[in-house]
């Protein structure tokens, strides 16, 4: 699997993910419900995820995720309920961090946190530079509305 956290070493990168445990999913399962509190972050191991938001009561997929990629980091970072909804596509397996499991491992590795936050911030700025420049691919293609 390809590398997750861009600002972890090898070293660290492997021991967080050896001290996480590994949880399978089958199609369609929810893995993660939008309003649910979870203090996890989750990796993909193998399989797809699609993401989904509750739109007007129809679920509108968001974006779809595979293998060494994470969902759940906002709500490992602030606590707050989980956002949308995210379901295996196929069958799922994933490392699922634990906030619990960062402890032990900050003995061993005293910076591990700082590279972790830094791993995380680094994935949610290129997140929300694809979500914007997806919003303006749709403004750009969308007729704009011209008074008479």
């Amino acid at each position: 699997m390809q590398r997750v956290f861009p600002y972890l070493t090898d070293e660290e990168e492997r021991a967080l993910l050896e001290k996480s445990g590994v949880s399978r999913f089958t199609p369609g399962a929810p893995i993660v419900r939008e309003g649910d509190h979870h203090n996890a972050l989750y990796v993909l191991r193998a399989g797809h995820v699609r993401v989904e938001k509750n739109s007007a009561g129809f679920p509108l997929e968001l974006a779809r995720l595979g293998p060494g990629e994470i969902f759940g980091e906002m709500s490992f970072i602030d606590g707050s309920p989980a956002s949308a909804d995210i379901i295996a596509n196929d069958p799922v397996e994933a490392y699922v961090v634990d906030g619990q499991i960062l402890d032990p491992l900050l003995r061993k590795y005293p910076s591990i946190y700082g590279r972790l936050f830094r791993s995380l911030a680094a994935i949610l700025a290129r997140r929300l530079r694809e979500t914007a420049s997806l919003v303006n691919l749709i403004e750009a293609s969308t007729p704009q509305w011209q008074p008479e």
